[in-house]
C-alpha cells in the first residue's frame, strides 16, 4: 500500500509540473531573441496534452484516499519536486531554480566572482569541474577539470538542485570548504579543502614568443573585455613580426557569445560565423572584413574542456579552413538558454536553440573533433618528449609546469611543427 502511494505521489507531481510548465510557456512563450514574448490569452482547452487530464485524475485519487491533509507548505514541496523533475528529463542543462536559490549571482560575465576558482556544468546530481582558474583556491588544492564534486561541508548533492549544490561551494570569503571530489584520473573519493577567495578570472593568459615569426597566445574565456583586450595584443606581436598564431584554448569553458563573435570577426574577412537554430526560426552570425588578424596564419589548441564560445570559434576557424584545430574533441556545449520568471516564485530554465558551425555541424553533444587529434599520454612519456623538445628549443621550456599542464603541450609540439611547414 506504502509503495503504491510513493507512486501515485510520483506521477502526480510528474504530471502536475507538466500542467504548470505547459501554461507557463504558452503563456509566456519564449521568442527567438531570448527575450519574453507577448502575453496571449490560454486556456486548458488551446493545449492537446492528454496528460492535463491525466495528471487531474490522479491527485484526485490522492486527495480522496490519502490518510491525511495535505499543508500548503508540503503540496508546495511537492510541486516545486515535480517541476524540477520535469525540467531535468529534457537536457542536462535545463533545470528549474526554487525560489530560495533564485538569488544566486553568476559569475563568469563581468570577470570577477567570490568562490573557489573553477568553472562547472552539471554532471547528473552533482557537479564537473570545467576548468580550473590557474592561480586560484582550486588549482592550488590540485582540483583538476573533470573532477566530479559529489558534496561540500557534508551536504550531499544527491538530494539537491543544481543552484543548490554550487551555493553550497561558494559562501563566505576567507572560510574554507570541505569538497568531496571524484578524481577524474583515478576515478578515487578523496577529500579536498579550499578556503574561497575573490578570484579575478582574465580573459587573456600566457602570451609568449616562440620563434621570429610565431606567438602563442592562451585564451582563458570570452567576457565583455576580451575582443579589446586580445585586438591589442594581436597589435604588439604584428608590430614584432609575427605572422603565425597559436592560439591556445584549452581548459576555456566559454563566455558570451558576442564576444566570441567579435573575435572570431579578426581573422575571417567574409563568412558565416555561427547560426542558431530555434524551435521555430534560425539566426545567422557573418564576418565582415577588416579584421587584424586576416592575413596571420592560425593554429587553434583545444582539449576535452574547450566549451561554447570556444567551440563557436574553432568551428568557424575550421570550416572555413581558416586554420589548423590540433588537440583532443572538445566537450559538446552549444546552446542557447532561457530563464523564465514564475509568478509563484523561483524561475525555469530551458534550452531555447542549439549553435550550428558554418558547415551545419551541432555543436551540443557532439563538440568538435580536431584536424589533428593528439591523446592524453602517461606522465612519464609526457615529461620524457617535454625534455627532448627543450634541449631543441628552450623558448618553450617556461611552458613546462605542472604534469597536468605538460600533457597539453603535446598539442602544443605538434602546432609548432605546423608552422614550420
Amino acid at each position: 500500500m506504502k509503495n503504491n502511494l510513493k507512486k501515485t505521489l510520483t506521477i502526480i507531481q510528474f504530471f502536475l509540473v507538466v500542467f504548470l510548465v505547459f501554461v507557463v510557456l504558452e503563456t509566456y512563450g519564449g521568442s527567438p531573441g531570448n527575450e519574453p514574448s507577448k502575453m496571449k490569452d490560454f486556456s486548458v482547452s488551446d493545449g492537446s496534452f492528454e496528460g492535463v487530464s491525466y495528471m487531474e485524475e490522479a491527485w484526485r485519487v490522492v486527495q480522496d484516499r490519502y490518510f491525511e491533509d495535505l499543508s500548503e507548505e508540503k503540496k508546495r514541496e511537492i510541486t516545486e519536486n515535480a517541476i524540477s523533475g520535469m525540467m531535468s528529463s529534457f537536457d542536462r542543462y535545463s533545470r528549474f531554480v526554487p525560489p530560495t536559490k533564485s538569488k544566486i549571482e553568476w559569475e563568469n560575465t563581468e570577470g570577477e566572482f567570490g568562490g573557489i576558482g573553477v568553472t562547472i556544468a552539471p554532471y547528473g546530481k552533482f557537479l564537473q569541474v570545467v576548468s580550473v582558474v590557474k592561480g586560484g583556491p582550486a588549482y592550488k588544492s590540485e582540483i583538476k577539470n573533470g573532477d566530479i564534486i559529489i558534496s561540500a561541508d557534508g551536504n550531499s548533492f544527491e538530494d539537491s538542485s543544481y543552484e543548490e549544490s554550487v551555493s553550497y561551494v561558494r559562501g563566505p570569503i576567507g572560510k574554507a570548504v570541505e569538497l568531496e571530489i571524484i578524481d577524474s584520473t583515478t576515478a578515487e573519493t578523496m577529500n579536498i579543502s579550499v578556503v574561497r577567495e575573490v578570484v579575478v578570472v582574465p580573459s587573456i593568459g600566457k602570451v609568449e614568443k616562440l620563434s621570429d615569426k610565431t606567438y602563442f597566445i592562451e585564451l582563458l574565456q570570452f567576457n565583455k573585455n576580451t575582443p579589446s583586450l586580445l585586438k591589442q595584443e594581436l597589435a604588439s606581436v604584428i608590430d614584432k613580426g609575427a605572422e603565425n598564431i597559436i592560439m591556445d584554448l584549452r581548459g576555456n569553458p566559454g563566455g558570451e557569445l558576442y564576444s566570441c563573435l567579435e573575435i572570431v570577426d579578426l581573422f575571417l574577412d567574409k563568412g558565416l560565423i555561427v547560426s542558431i537554430k530555434f524551435k521555430n526560426d534560425e539566426r545567422s552570425f557573418s564576418a565582415k572584413p577588416g579584421g587584424i588578424g586576416e592575413d596571420l596564419d592560425l593554429i587553434v589548441l583545444v582539449d576535452e574542456y574547450s566549451a561554447s564560445a570556444s567551440e563557436i570559434f574553432a568551428g568557424a576557424i575550421q570550416d572555413h579552413e581558416r586554420g589548423l584545430i590540433v588537440g583532443n574533441r572538445t566537450f559538446g556545449k552549444g546552446l542557447v538558454q532561457h530563464g523564465e520568471n514564475l509568478d509563484s516564485g523561483g524561475s525555469v530554465i530551458i534550452t531555447t536553440a542549439v549553435y550550428l558551425t558554418p558547415n551545419g555541424h551541432q555543436v551540443n553533444g557532439n563538440g568538435i573533433k580536431p584536424d589533428f587529434e593528439i591523446a592524453s599520454s602517461e606522465d612519464e612519456k609526457v615529461i620524457q618528449i617535454l625534455e627532448e623538445i627543450e634541449s631543441l628549443q628552450g623558448q618553450i621550456s617556461a611552458l613546462r609546469i605542472d604534469i597536468r599542464d605538460r600533457i597539453g603541450d603535446l598539442m602544443l609540439e605538434k602546432a609548432i611543427e605546423e608552422t614550420k611547414k
